[in-house]
């Protein structure tokens, strides 16, 4: 049977690890979902942009800087049975910016190193998911989340090869 919930757009977001040596631009959320929780700054795509533009685009909103030369780093899928329709994530680094890291309505930014990201109580799954591949050359990678109605999730990552079979 066809069900008109299994035909909704997928959604997609997008997050931009802006990185200065061994530090990486984390982002406390103001705002739900996930009020509190360190992440990377991201949000999403808009009709007509694409994945690096709408990148750029949110980290310049969230943070105040401009990311500069985008690189692809991965894209996670997520599977959160609640929601009412699929996510499609994205992922890029930089390690060129500009401008001065600013708060806004939707949360705050700072520079930490990695370890201290993700030894923060409040540090989200998702970081702690990618946070192998954002300082080094270990992309690009894919993933998958699977998520339960509280917001905890199951992830698996992997890099990706010539040939590589998703699941």
């Amino acid at each position: 049977m066809d069900d008109a919930a299994d035909r909704l757009p997928t959604m997609v977001t997008v997050f931009g690890a802006l990185v200065d040596g061994d530090s990486v631009l984390t982002f406390r959320r103001a705002s739900e979902p996930r009020k509190g929780a360190l992440t990377l700054p991201g949000g999403h795509k808009k009709r007509g942009e694409s994945l690096a533009e709408a990148c750029a685009r949110e980290v310049l909103e969230e943070t105040g800087l401009a990311m500069l030369e985008p690189r692809f780093l991965g894209f996670m899928e997520f599977d959160h049975p609640p929601a009412p329709r699929d996510r499609l994530c994205f992922y890029f680094r930089s390690a060129r910016f500009s401008g001065v890291p600013t708060a806004g309505p939707e949360g705050t930014p700072g520079w930490s190193t990695l370890a201290g990201a993700l030894a923060d109580p409040d540090c989200h799954q998702a970081l702690a998911a990618v946070a192998p591949f954002l300082l080094g050359s270990g992309g690009p990678f894919h993933g998958r989340a699977l998520v339960d109605e509280r917001g905890r999730g199951a992830y698996s990552l992997s890099r990706l090869t010539a040939g590589a079979t998703f699941f």
